[in-house]
């Protein structure tokens, strides 16, 4: 069947609705993208929770389905690169395979990842590649989508891994601004203070006070206590004397129903950058390098030879 395993938080549902939409939207792309057919039923859907007996009665789980395929239906408006249509109840992969969107199936699988509780025990675990595998994706998307904007890494890693003051100096002396104390607001061992890019708009006249966004690409849980708040502006404005407040973003592969897009916005008090403001209004080969592409598929080809393995 041209489905995979089941995630974590499909819980049976008789009488109500007991699986979120994201999820159930989210599982429902990862079956139309990584099936081996181009067409995916939502009566194959229906047939196979039933099955697994996550429901009993055929109309109750269209009536979740459905929701699912109203929710892919919106994603796939968001970007008219977009690998999927949604029409008379089925999806529709438009492209012959994942191979082909080899971003979105990246940022897919990262979403997966965290919904899976076998993912660490089956999958190739390498947080570093996939941290840095992730800033890449975001680095790209935005120095297409932001063609006047500077967007500049950061973050710390095993092949960067300058101190602190190092960062701050270099970020003061790019945007003309003045260093603040590292020292006296920052543990000696701070490596980037929660900061992976620099995305700024610089003007001619040199002159401090330009946009300026501090962002933080989260390849993990987007909802891990502490992390929707960094890069922690307040800290940052004590460690660099800025003329002018700087904004935060987060940079997360999950995506949110409208509703709660505006929420988890609020909560990070700045910009959310989510999957599809990634993947962005054009198709990802116009924007996604042919050297980033391979590493992800690589990457992606790895962990999808192993999807049915996650099986419960």
């Amino acid at each position: 069947m041209n489905v995979i395993p089941l995630t974590r938080g499909f819980r049976r549902s008789i009488e109500e609705q007991n699986i979120a939409t994201n999820l159930l939207a989210d599982w429902m792309e990862g079956c139309a993208l990584f099936g081996e057919e181009r067409r995916l039923s939502g009566s194959a859907l229906v047939g196979f929770l039933v099955e697994e007996e996550i429901y009993d009665d055929q109309d109750f789980c269209w009536q979740a389905i459905d929701d699912g395929l109203n929710e892919l239906r919106r994603r796939s408006k968001l970007n008219s690169g977009f690998s999927l249509s949604v029409s008379d109840r089925h999806i529709d992969r438009l492209v012959p395979s994942w191979q082909e969107v080899p971003v979105h199936s990246f940022l897919l699988l990262l979403t997966l990842a965290q919904r899976y509780d076998k993912w660490t025990k089956v999958m190739p675990i390498d947080y570093t590649l996939q941290g840095h595998l992730f800033e890449d994706v975001t680095r790209e998307s935005l120095t297409f989508q932001l063609p006047d904007w500077t967007i500049h890494p950061t973050g710390w890693t095993q092949t960067h891994h300058s101190m602190l003051s190092t960062l701050v100096a270099d970020i003061a002396g790019r945007l003309g601004e003045l260093q603040g104390d590292v020292r006296a607001w920052t543990p000696p061992a701070a490596k980037d203070a929660g900061l992976d890019l620099l995305c700024y708009r610089p003007f001619p006249d040199g002159h401090v006070g330009v946009p300026l966004l501090m962002i933080q690409c989260a390849s993990g849980d987007w909802n891990e206590p502490g992390k929707i708040k960094t890069p922690d502006i307040d800290i940052w404005t004590k460690i660099v004397t800025f003329a002018s407040t700087p904004k935060r973003a987060f940079a997360t592969h999950f995506c949110f129903l409208r509703d709660e897009f505006r929420q988890v916005a609020g909560m990070v008090n700045g910009v959310l950058l989510d999957r599809y403001r990634l993947l962005g209004t054009k198709a990802e080969h116009e924007w996604a390098s042919a050297p980033l592409r391979k590493k992800l598929r690589e990457w992606v080809g790895a962990r999808v030879a192993k999807l049915s393995e996650l099986s419960s």
